[in-house]
């Protein structure tokens, strides 16, 4: 029995000393960035039928697309830009524009514009893209950026459907 009760003294203080010490608190310290990101989508941008006979051998073919390119960034981001590389066919064709359209072996020369058909070339060198102004009213929206287009006039185009592939690179 004598064994049996310095067991028991021995885990009465045990629990005692449990009892006494005291558990703590701490503090710690719980941080997040939200970084500024951007994501940029493209639809087609059609130009429509090109007539190098009659109605485009001296006026030019215009275009505008508002969908063209579809901008989505995280909420307060600014300083937004975006830049477009002058298509699969650039510097082809003897064209005077930056862009080529090309149907086979055959080029039909365009450019894209961020002010207006015929305006400012948008491309990767002017002021370091094409700023845009982007606010949108949560990060779940997106912005879409008007896209202007222009097929010079009297262009010697030979029949056929012309494509060319142009990157859009949005940089935050």
């Amino acid at each position: 029995m004598v064994r049996l009760g310095s067991l028991a003294v021995l885990l009465l203080r045990l629990v005692l000393a449990v009892g006494l010490l005291d558990a703590g608190n701490n503090t710690t310290a719980v941080s997040g960035t939200v970084t500024s990101q951007c994501t940029v989508t493209g639809t087609t941008f059609g130009f429509g039928s090109y007539d190098p006979v009659v109605t485009n051998k001296s006026s030019a073919l215009n275009a505008t697309v508002t969908t063209a390119v579809s901008i989505s960034c995280t909420r307060g981001t600014t300083g937004v830009y975006l830049t477009a590389d002058t298509g699969s066919n650039g510097g082809q064709g003897g064209c005077s524009t930056t862009r080529a359209m090309k149907s086979g072996t055959h080029y039909l020369c365009y450019d894209l514009y961020t002010n207006s058909p015929g305006g400012t070339v948008w491309n990767t060198t002017n002021s370091g893209g094409h700023t845009i102004s982007y606010s949108p009213v949560n990060t779940m929206g997106s912005v879409n950026q008007t896209v202007y287009g222009q097929i010079p006039a009297g262009q010697d185009a030979v029949t056929g459907s012309y494509s060319d592939s142009v990157t859009v690179t949005v940089f935050p």
